[in-house]
């Protein structure tokens, strides 16, 4: 791979996935890097980008670390090619790009140096993928609603399905409305799969208005532990198991979904100017300390609350009934 790619004259800009989940542990950054593995493995050009703050502390994905991070690019003055770790497959690897959540707290020389980056990427790149923090807070908030496309990361267990669609109350609280698409890690039977993506499809469209997509599910293999103790993506690893052709096929349903949707167009710095002029900073009348109020939306569907005349423990009640029917005790 060489640093960093030449820009492709009239080509679309790069296609940014956010890869999230409602809490940590289910595999959220191991879907991350695989994922962009396979996309890159497909003569794409691909960059993962930590969005997690933890992130610069972990081990490079593929062992070829870079001695600086996005943060020397902002304030040190770095050039973005000496930020990016080269990888296999023509996949990149830029760290501690969180400043991008603040970036309307930034000063304007450090905010004009974060679009340079951003644009000069989106250019370079076919697909930008972020992994977001498992705690997700108000910076990580700002990436998921700049991201045109989400990916939610569960396994079959009653927490992390409930978690998830908590994450997407919360999502719509800021008026969210673009495609969201679910992977299944750690499955043991895909028909299980089927039957939790359909009951989670359904909540979601019953009381969230939102479609979601299926793009897959990763089953548990025994190479799983091993990359974990190497610190090596299982794509690299084991790229003949079982899981490895699952993550293949993911990458395929998503590229393939994505070329057919209406927002391929859709920039991720564009979110950030027009934030500019709709986010309101700590400190202003009606806005807590820590916190940033959600830009006014359209017009749309009213709170769900409000239309079912249901409270957030009836909600919450009926929706645990629902997976527990499915994943049984």
């Amino acid at each position: 791979m060489t640093k960093i790619f030449p820009t492709r004259p009239g080509a679309a800009p790069a296609r940014v996935i956010a890869v999230a989940s409602g809490m940590g542990g289910v595999g959220k950054s191991f879907i991350s890097t695989n994922l962009a593995l396979a996309l890159g493995s497909s003569s794409h050009r691909v960059c993962l980008i930590d969005a997690d703050p933890e992130a610069s502390e972990s081990p490079e994905p593929w062992g070829q670390a870079s001695d600086f991070s996005f943060q020397d690019y902002v304030y040190a003055g770095h050039n973005l090619d000496e930020v990016l770790a080269e990888g296999p497959v023509d996949v990149g690897h830029i760290r501690a790009v969180h400043d991008i959540a603040d970036f309307v707290h930034l000063e304007p020389l450090r905010q004009a140096r974060v679009m340079a980056g951003l644009q000069e990427m989106e250019a370079c790149f076919d697909y930008l993928i972020l992994d977001i923090a498992g705690h997700i807070d108000d910076a990580q908030i700002q990436f998921l609603l700049a991201a045109p496309f989400t990916i939610i990361t569960l396994t079959p267990e009653p927490a992390s399905v409930s978690s998830a669609f908590s994450l997407l109350r919360l999502l719509k609280r800021f008026y969210y409305d673009r495609p969201v698409f679910v992977v299944i890690n750690r499955s043991s039977s895909v028909r299980l799969d089927h039957e939790i993506f359909k009951e989670f499809k359904r909540s979601a469209k019953k009381y969230l208005w939102l479609d979601v997509g299926y793009l897959g599910s990763i089953p548990i293999v025994p190479a799983l532990a091993e990359t974990k103790r190497n610190d090596m993506p299982l794509l690299l690893h084991e790229p003949d198991s079982s899981a490895s052709r699952c993550l293949f096929g993911i990458a395929d349903r998503l590229h393939s979904r994505l070329e057919n949707e209406a927002d391929n167009d859709a920039r991720f710095s564009d979110f950030l100017q027009k934030q500019m002029g709709e986010t309101k900073f700590p400190g202003d009348p009606g806005v807590g300390q820590g916190t940033v109020e959600p830009a006014s939306g359209p017009a749309g569907p009213r709170d769900d609350r409000k239309d079912s005349g249901a409270t957030d423990e009836q909600i919450a009640l009926a929706t645990a009934s629902r997976y527990a029917r499915i994943l049984g005790p």
